[in-house]
C-alpha cells in the first residue's frame, strides 16, 4: 500500500493502516490498498477517526459499495440513514444507540440473500482497553480443522 504504513493485528487475521486522514480526499490509488488490505486480512483499523463529519463517514464507506439502511430504524442518525448507531449511552431515559449486542456472538445480516460486504465503525468513545465488538476469522477457524 504506497504510502501508508501498515502491522498486522492478529497472526491470522486483521490490519491497521497508519497515517491516514478519512476526512481528507483518499486518491484512488489509495483507497485500491486499503481495500485490498480489508479482502486480505478481514478487519482493517484505522485509528483517530473520531474528528470525521457523517459525511466524511459515508463517503469513505460508500467506496466500498452500495450502503444499506439497518433494520432497527430507531437507532439511524438523523439525516444520515445510513449510519446505525451503537452506545451505551442514556440520555432522558432512553438508549441513543443500539446496545447489548455484543453479547453472544452474532453475524450482521447474514439473513440476507446477499449479505453485507461488512461495516464501517468509527468510534467516538473508545475504552482504553476491551470493548463490546469483536472479530473472528472464519479461514482461520476452517483452516485449524484437522484433516
Amino acid at each position: 500500500m504506497t504510502g501508508l504504513a501498515t502491522r498486522p493485528l492478529h497472526p491470522d487475521f486483521g490490519l491497521e493502516i497508519e497515517g491516514l486522514d478519512l476526512a481528507r480526499p483518499i486518491d484512488d490509488a489509495t483507497f485500491a490498498g486499503i481495500r485490498r488490505a480489508f479482502a486480505e486480512a478481514g478487519v482493517v483499523l484505522i485509528r483517530g477517526q473520531a474528528h470525521i463529519s457523517p459525511d466524511d463517514h459515508v463517503a469513505f464507506a460508500r467506496r466500498f459499495g452500495r450502503l444499506e439502511e439497518y433494520v432497527l430504524s430507531q437507532f439511524l442518525l438523523p439525516g444520515h440513514p445510513e449510519i446505525f448507531v451503537v452506545s451505551n449511552i442514556v440520555e432522558n431515559g432512553r438508549q441513543i444507540g443500539a446496545h447489548g449486542g455484543a453479547r453472544q456472538y452474532h453475524s450482521d445480516l447474514a439473513y440476507l440473500a446477499e449479505p453485507s460486504l461488512g461495516s464501517v465503525f468509527r468510534c467516538i468513545e473508545c475504552p482504553e482497553t476491551g470493548g463490546e465488538t469483536a472479530f473472528v476469522s472464519m479461514a482461520a477457524a476452517y483452516d485449524a480443522l484437522p484433516p
